[in-house]
C-alpha cells in the first residue's frame, strides 16, 4: 500500500492540495487489497480522498479515507464499482472519528455501485456531514446495493461514532436521492 497525504508515523498536514487518489476514464482498476500491505492510507486532502469517475470495473478495497476537506471517496459517472472493507471517516483502528467532510458521494449517471456485503463490511463513521449521499439531479443514477456496513459505529459496531455530530437535523447516515437503491 501506499501513504498518501501523510505517512507511517500518521503525521498530520501533509496532505495534497486536491485529491488523493484520482482514477479517471479507465477500467479493471484496484485500489487497495486484502492484506496489510495493500492497504492504502489516504489522510488529510485538501478536497477528496479518492475520486473515481469516468471509469468501470473498479474495486476500492481495504483502505483507510480520512481527514479530508470534501468527501472521503467520491464516485461519479462510474459503471460497476465495489466499494469493501474500507475504513472512512475514522482512525487506523476504526476507533475513534478522523471524519472527512462526508464519508461517499456517488453521482453523475453511476450506475453498478455496491458498497459494503457479506465479507466486505465498511466502516463509514466519524464524518461531518452525511455518512452516505446518493445524489439526485443527474440521469440514469442507480442501481446500486448498500449493505453490511456500519454507518455511525466503531469497528465494533457496538459504539457510537456518528456522522453529522454536530447538524444531525440536516444530515443523515444515508441520504438517498437515487433511483434502484436497496439498502
Amino acid at each position: 500500500g501506499n501513504w498518501i497525504g501523510t505517512n507511517p508515523s500518521y503525521t498530520p498536514g501533509l496532505g495534497n492540495g486536491d485529491r488523493g487518489i484520482e482514477i479517471a476514464d479507465s477500467s479493471n482498476s484496484q485500489i487497495g487489497g486484502t492484506g496489510p500491505t495493500a492497504r492504502n492510507v489516504v489522510l488529510g486532502n485538501t478536497w477528496t480522498g479518492i475520486i473515481v469517475f469516468a471509469s468501470a470495473n473498479t474495486l476500492l478495497e481495504g483502505n483507510l479515507i480520512s481527514d479530508h476537506g470534501g468527501s472521503g471517496i467520491v464516485i461519479q459517472g462510474v459503471t460497476n464499482i465495489d466499494v469493501l472493507s474500507n475504513l472512512i471517516g475514522t482512525d487506523a483502528t476504526g476507533s475513534t472519528a478522523q471524519g472527512n467532510n462526508r464519508g461517499l458521494l456517488i453521482t453523475r449517471d453511476s450506475t453498478g455501485v455496491v458498497v459494503g456485503g457479506p465479507t466486505g463490511r465498511n466502516i463509514i463513521s466519524g464524518n461531518v456531514a452525511d455518512g452516505i449521499w446518493i445524489a439526485s439531479g443527474y440521469p440514469s443514477t442507480g442501481d446500486f446495493l448498500i449493505e453490511n456496513n456500519y454507518i455511525g459505529t466503531d469497528i465494533s459496531g457496538f459504539n457510537a461514532i456518528p456522522n453529522q455530530p454536530s447538524h444531525p437535523a440536516l444530515y443523515a447516515g444515508i441520504r438517498n436521492e437515487g433511483e434502484n437503491c436497496t439498502m
